[in-house]
């Protein structure tokens, strides 16, 4: 095989030697070809990716994905001094209104006020369905209600409400319940709440002591599609220094997974562009240092460039798709993909030969190469997608930037008039042969730090705070905190979801999770649990509280 390739590549020089027009014409079709193809390349800036890509967390994701929980932004708005709950309504309505106006087409709605119709929904949904929401110990309430004591008693209450100033507005409720039943299925709205740091002041969402309100933003673009939103959040903090809040002692933050992740994107691509160009500029500047000669740099860049072209168009029709914290740890490929220049410029120095240079390469340079493409594609045998990508990236970089070294590269480098040593030839062969003195000392330094080092490298560890791996700029974390101050502990709280094949499977399974927390509870091991579900039982539940309703009348 070894012989068949090396008379394959003398081959193919000799032949694009003798038709220069031709190997150029070639060389520029397929640059232009793979530009094309990896600039369909769709670059992910989800941090989720470094998590491990097993089972469970697909289908975590997926619960994410498909809900907009995650795509939820909470607005806080503080009062910094003294002042009335009045001044945080007026600037809520004002930023409600300038959100609505400039971003309806990416804002899905915006949760300001709790109307009265939406709690006369709510009592008519409980009140229409009132047997599937009662349990057994409401049933034990029921006999002491409709005794012929209380039903007395009840009766004159209702009389006193309804001749009273709220009659008007009371008046049908009682009518509807004048014993009050539908308030022991009310009372279970209140286990929704997970804190009671909240309560209504005019129908807004305000903190207890009044001094914060609240808005929920619901957006239409999704925690993932950053790009859309970096622009929305851009366009929130102009607004919001456009409502010159400061004079009043008001401030204006707001926090959520899509606000982390547009920030995520963001300080992404800058790391990636300074990472990439330090780089770059490291490697011509190295380069130049030790070739006189203006163009080399640039052509020892060109299995570089040809390599990371051919990368991203196979994964562009492999996946469609790769991280950009792949593509920003890609500056480690470029280091090493420059040395396949680096040694065919120094043989080519050192014989003179371009097809001795050749045949002396093939085997260190693809040996080499196949070595260390290998170990950044074993990347891809990982859970982490990330990983994944960035084993596929270096790994095809790496092969590209091998065929071209070998193949194109002897066409551009510049011929030799005879072989005398040159300003470059002689400054690296200064460095090579650079002598160190006192070698003993020297060695037995390394040796104690050595011991020193591994005395402490036991002590490293992984980073399990997975918070810590997003990035947030100093307003995001703030924003972060000013909230957290309000919930309880959210460092304690877990969110749980079931599953099942349908619907009907799904609310059953749910409805077993209850049963295990209300006995987690019991035992002390949750202090509070929340759940929607109890509002929707599944089918099998609902007939079994309908006949147990039918049954007690």
């Amino acid at each position: 095989i070894h012989a068949q390739m090396k008379q394959f590549l003398l081959r193919s020089y000799s032949f694009f030697q003798q038709r220069k027009t031709l190997f150029y014409f070639v060389t520029a079709l397929l640059f232009v070809l793979l530009g094309i193809v990896a600039s369909k390349i769709k670059v992910e800036e989800d941090v989720n990716r470094l998590l491990p890509n097993g089972e469970q967390t697909r289908q975590i994701t997926d619960i994410f994905k498909s809900s907009n929980f995650a795509d939820k932004v909470i607005v806080k708005i503080i009062q910094r001094k003294e002042g009335e709950p009045e001044t945080l309504m007026s600037y809520a309505d004002s930023l409600n209104e300038i959100l609505l106006k400039n971003y309806s087409a990416q804002i899905a709605n915006i949760k300001l006020t709790v109307s009265d119709e939406t709690t006369l929904d709510i009592y008519n949904a409980v009140h229409n369905n009132l047997p599937i929401y009662l349990d057994e110990s409401d049933y034990k309430t029921i006999d002491t209600l409709i005794t012929h004591e209380r039903l007395t008693q009840s009766l004159e209450n209702d009389y006193n409400i309804i001749t009273s100033a709220q009659g008007m507005v009371m008046k049908r409720l009682i009518a509807d319940d004048p014993v009050g039943i539908s308030n022991l299925a009310l009372r279970k709205l209140q286990s929704l709440q997970t804190d009671d740091n909240y309560e209504l002041y005019d129908g807004y969402i305000v903190s207890k002591d009044h001094k914060s309100l609240f808005m929920f933003i619901t957006l239409k673009n999704t925690s993932g599609e950053t790009g859309k939103n970096e622009k929305l959040f851009e366009g929130f903090d102009k607004d919001i220094a456009l409502l010159n809040t400061a004079k009043d002692g008001v401030e204006i933050l707001y926090y959520g997974n899509s606000v982390v992740a547009a920030g995520n994107a963001t300080q992404l691509k800058k790391d990636s562009i300074l990472t990439l160009s330090i780089t770059v500029v490291a490697i011509l500047l190295f380069v130049g240092f030790f070739f006189s000669r203006k163009r080399v740099p640039f052509i020892m860049m060109l299995p570089v460039v040809f390599g990371g072209l051919f990368s991203l168009a196979v994964i562009v029709v492999m996946r469609g798709a790769i991280s950009s914290i792949a593509l920003g740890a890609g500056s480690i490929v470029l280091g090493i993909a420059v040395n396949y220049s680096l040694h065919f410029f120094s043989h080519y120095k050192h014989c003179g030969s371009i097809e001795e240079t050749i045949s002396d390469l093939l085997s260190p340079m693809t040996i080499g190469s196949f070595t260390t493409v290998g170990s950044f594609f074993s990347l891809c045998l990982l859970q982490s997608q990330i990983l994944n990508d960035f084993g596929l990236f270096a790994g095809l970089s790496l092969t590209g930037a091998t065929v071209f070294a070998l193949v194109f590269l002897p066409h551009f480098v510049p011929k030799l008039k005879e072989h005398t040593p040159d300003v470059e030839e002689t400054r690296l062969e200064n460095l090579l042969n650079f002598k160190i003195r006192y070698q003993g000392i020297i060695f037995l330094a390394v040796v104690a730090l050595t011991i020193f080092f591994l005395r402490y490298a036991g002590n490293v560890g992984f980073e399990s705070d997975l918070n810590k791996v997003n990035f947030m700029n100093a307003e995001t974390r703030k924003a972060q905190k000013e909230i957290d101050i309000t919930q309880d502990d959210t460092s304690k709280l877990v969110f749980v979801a079931t599953n099942g094949k349908t619907e009907e499977e799904m609310l059953q399974n749910n409805e077993v999770l209850l049963e295990q927390l209300e006995t987690a509870k019991q035992k002390g091991w949750v202090q509070k649990y929340s759940s929607f579900s109890r509002f929707i039982p599944s089918q099998q539940l609902q007939k079994e509280k309908i006949e147990r309703w039918n049954n007690y009348w």
